[in-house]
């Protein structure tokens, strides 16, 4: 799920704002970044979470089926067409 990425990356971000040691801070912005960052992220998860609203609404737009359809079966037939080069490991 998207969520979990979304907590990754604040979770990163929070941690390159804190100084460990000898390390330097990486984002350096106090309040303010912390504000736009968390403004960012709220879009962001917005974004995400009006995908699956889309999908299933009365009459869903075409366009989101017809990539599902093309990323399921990209994911379902690369490990066949990964077979020559990667053997059993594909």
């Amino acid at each position: 799920k998207h969520w979990i990425m979304l907590e990754w990356i604040m979770f990163k971000c929070k941690e390159a704002q804190q100084r460990k040691g000898k390390r330097r801070v990486l984002l350096d912005g106090k309040e303010g970044l912390d504000h736009v960052l968390i403004e960012k992220m709220c879009t962001l998860r917005n974004c995400c979470s009006q995908i699956p609203h889309k999908i299933t609404g009365r009459m869903p737009l075409p366009y989101v089926h017809f990539v599902k359809i093309l990323v399921d079966s990209f994911l379902l037939l690369a490990p066949f067409a990964q077979y020559n080069d990667m053997g059993m490991f594909a």
